[in-house]
């Protein structure tokens, strides 16, 4: 883990150190964490991560109602399934990351069950 914030530490001031070859560009670098706690203090120094923003996480059903649609999205869902029930159900500290397993894990367990209506022979799947 060193090596690779060396790395990412001598990347960073290369970029900082502007002018390269007479060519000068005005580059951001954004990156996210979702462990701030543990970031290494010489990253947060002037010139590299100036800005620390934190958001917290979702505190209303309505708003993880939005947030677990936009994931769903994608998904072929049965009409009959009410999302925001499903939000009622979890805690308010679930991210979009949690909804998303729980999702993928539930269409898992969804076609494990039914995998002999669709195909013949043994569900072999290794997670």
């Amino acid at each position: 883990m060193d090596q690779i914030v060396s790395q990412l530490l001598a990347e960073l001031n290369g970029i900082s150190s502007g002018d390269r070859d007479g060519i000068t560009s005005d580059i951001f670098v954004i990156s996210t964490t979702n462990r701030p706690d543990l970031l290494n203090p010489a990253l947060l120094c002037p010139s590299r991560f100036d800005e620390l923003f934190y958001l917290g996480v979702r505190d209303t059903d309505e708003v993880q109602l939005h947030i677990l649609g936009a994931l769903m999205r994608n998904f072929h869902l049965d009409p009959a399934l009410e999302l925001l029930r499903v939000t009622q159900d979890c805690p308010f500290n679930f991210t979009g990351t949690d909804f998303y397993t729980l999702c993928t894990v539930e269409c898992l367990g969804i076609l494990f069950l039914h995998w002999n209506d669709y195909l013949d022979g043994p569900c072999l799947f290794f997670i």
